[in-house]
């Protein structure tokens, strides 16, 4: 009888594990089934998709905790909420002869180009921080910056030390930081300010109990304005490695755009969308002193990321690449496109425009360095030329024969392309194309010209393995 028994507990333990198995099986095959479709939805890019896939095949334990963080591409509940970028219906702006750039960005509810600008290309950290400074110190009203990196270094303290001082003394300041970026100077120097009577706010933060929060979506846009008519733009963030009031050996190459005139209005509208969505606050910088008419220069600010339609900025390049006729110069930190535009600049080289690629021999991301060189090669095999520059470079310039130059904040990369908040500033003023390409020319001469061809095979095959990886980084 006992025998019986144990037999018959046997037997049930086994039908209760094979349950359990089928349960977790199904369980697994759901997940799985909902995975695959998130990643068809979200993931423009074919790469993209067959990545996340091989790694959730493959490494499912690091792979669907790493997604589930990470792989979302434009989250779009996290900004159901967020006003409209721009307050004015594009179409009702485009001028007659407005450039086939400026109607694709205006296809994408972006405002058109505006003429009548003073722009002032800032090609070093110290003529930059001068300038930062300056504009604190003579402020009448307001001060609104919205930045990617505050750095906890005398740069950064300096910086917050001042706004502080002016918050102080009755000054508008509104410092909006993003919460991965910014995340060592969130709590001791934002303090400061706060109690200095400034105003915070940290942008998408990671913490999951959030209401807005994700690891993923970055807001890398750097914005400066002051007294509601002027305004710094680019690629620098507030820290040593980017600006300060003496030469630094160390210091990365960079710039900001100075800028005045009717563009800053666009600029404004950014600023206050950004800050509203994240401190929930629903307040307007009113651009009530923005001259008519400050200079000579056309601009079109270009916003791209989860809160506008599309990506305006990848359609842009890609398009004007193709349109190409003398040359496209490139100066960027990271160089990963994707396919689409590898195969563009390849056509581009065929055809004889000249293709000059900028960037650092070595950057401060070693995985992007290795993921690059793979597409530098087919590059050099088509006789694009590469310039690698000793230092490291951060500044983002691209040239279009003698059509536009474009600045901002935005890497040659798939994160900035897809998935950061960016901000970059179009111009087809001579002015300003010829300032932009004297500053090349400039970087070039101090670059070498190095053959990407010549590698061991061993560097090459973890270059190739950085690159399948590429569209994950």
């Amino acid at each position: 009888m006992e025998e019986e028994l144990e037999t018959t507990e046997i037997i049930l333990a086994d039908l209760l594990s094979l349950l359990y198995q089928h349960l977790w099986l199904m369980a697994g095959f759901i997940l799985a089934v909902l995975l695959f479709a998130s990643i068809f939805e979200n993931q423009r890019q074919s790469s993209t998709s067959l990545a996340w896939i091989l790694a959730i095949v493959l490494i499912p334990y690091i792979a669907i905790p790493l997604y589930l963080i990470f792989g979302g591409r434009k989250l779009r509940y996290l900004i159901k909420n967020k006003k409209p970028m721009y307050s004015q219906e594009c179409s009702l702006q485009l001028p007659a002869n407005a450039s086939q750039g400026a109607k694709l960005l205006c296809s994408h509810s972006l405002p058109p180009p505006k003429s009548g600008n003073e722009m002032r290309l800032l090609q070093d950290g110290i003529n930059a921080y001068d300038e930062l400074m300056q504009l604190i110190d003579t402020a009448e009203r307001s001060i609104d910056i919205e930045i990617f990196i505050l750095a906890r270094d005398e740069i950064g303290r300096n910086i917050i030390d001042r706004l502080s001082e002016r918050a102080r003394e009755g000054i508008k300041v509104r410092l909006l930081v993003d919460a991965l970026g910014s995340f060592s100077a969130r709590f001791g120097m934002l303090r400061k300010l706060k109690q200095s009577g400034g105003e915070v706010a940290v942008f998408m933060r990671m913490i999951p109990v959030r209401r807005r929060w994700s690891t993923n979506l970055r807001n890398h846009r750097k914005l400066i304005l002051v007294d509601g008519h002027t305004a710094l733009t680019g690629g620098m963030n507030l820290g040593n490695d980017y600006m300060g009031p003496r030469a630094d050996d160390n210091r990365w190459i960079d710039t900001l755009t100075l800028i005045k005139g009717p563009a800053v209005a666009d600029l404004i509208d950014v600023f206050n969308g950004d800050w509203q969505f994240a401190a929930d606050q629903d307040i307007e910088i009113k651009p009530a002193q923005i001259p008519a008419k400050a200079g000579e220069r056309t601009a079109q600010v270009i916003a791209s990321g989860p809160d506008i339609y599309g990506d305006p900025l990848y359609d842009l390049l890609l398009s004007s690449i193709y349109n190409a006729e003398k040359r496209i110069w490139i100066c960027t930190p990271y160089f990963i496109p994707d396919q689409g535009m590898a195969r563009a600049l390849k056509i581009a080289e065929l055809a004889g425009v000249d293709v000059k690629l900028i960037m650092p021999k070595q950057s401060n991301h070693r995985i992007a360095d290795q993921a690059r060189n793979r597409l530098l090669r087919e590059l050099q095999r088509y006789d694009a030329e590469i310039y690698l520059h000793p230092q490291m470079i951060h500044a983002k310039h691209i040239l279009i024969d003698d059509h536009f130059a474009l600045t901002g904040s935005a890497n040659i990369d798939m994160r900035s392309l897809y998935l950061n908040y960016e901000l970059s500033l179009l111009s087809d003023s001579t002015e300003t194309i010829e300032e932009v390409e004297q500053w090349m020319r400039k970087l070039m001469g101090e670059c070498e010209r190095e053959n990407v061809l010549k590698h061991s095979r061993l560097r090459r095959w973890v270059e190739d393995l950085c690159w399948l990886l590429s569209p994950l980084l």
